[in-house]
């Protein structure tokens, strides 16, 4: 199995973690989200809607990915 693994920032409605202090860890069944101090969020193809790419304005500032659950908690 193929795992990939990124480290960076995350934003989970308000709470915004800069980089380092988030990994994303990735294989063809699911997406595991590691945000540090505000837990771990795991994701599965059953559990996501969509998964888009983000950038913001300007952007300079950052880009990303934007993962859509079926479930918010």
């Amino acid at each position: 199995m193929n795992e990939l693994k990124l480290t960076g920032g995350v934003r989970i409605g308000m709470t915004n973690i800069t980089w380092p202090f988030a990994t994303l860890t990735g294989t063809n069944a699911r997406l595991d989200l590691n945000a540090s101090i505000i837990g771990n969020y795991p994701f599965t193809a059953d559990h996501t809607v969509s998964i888009e790419p983000y950038y913001s304005i300007p952007l300079i500032i950052g880009q990303g990915i934007n993962i859509n659950p079926t479930v918010v908690n």
